[in-house]
């Protein structure tokens, strides 16, 4: 396997998991505490970062590397 596709692999693992930590934070967390500026923010991070998951996952794809999350 060509070392771009090692570290793909590697970024979306580690995307992955920052994207289920920060979506269990907003939709299981008590959010009161947070200011409704950043709670705002949070949620266009989140939107963000999948859609950058989406880039990674298209990249892998395109790299003949399909898998399940």
């Amino acid at each position: 396997m060509k070392q771009y596709v090692k570290r793909l692999i590697d970024e979306h693992s580690q995307l992955y998991v920052r994207i289920q930590k920060l979506h269990n934070f907003i939709y299981n967390e008590d959010t009161s505490i947070v200011n409704k500026a950043d709670f705002a923010n949070m949620c266009m991070q989140l939107a963000a970062m999948r859609q950058y998951e989406k880039c990674l996952i298209a990249r892998l794809n395109n790299a003949c590397i399909s898998f399940e999350n």
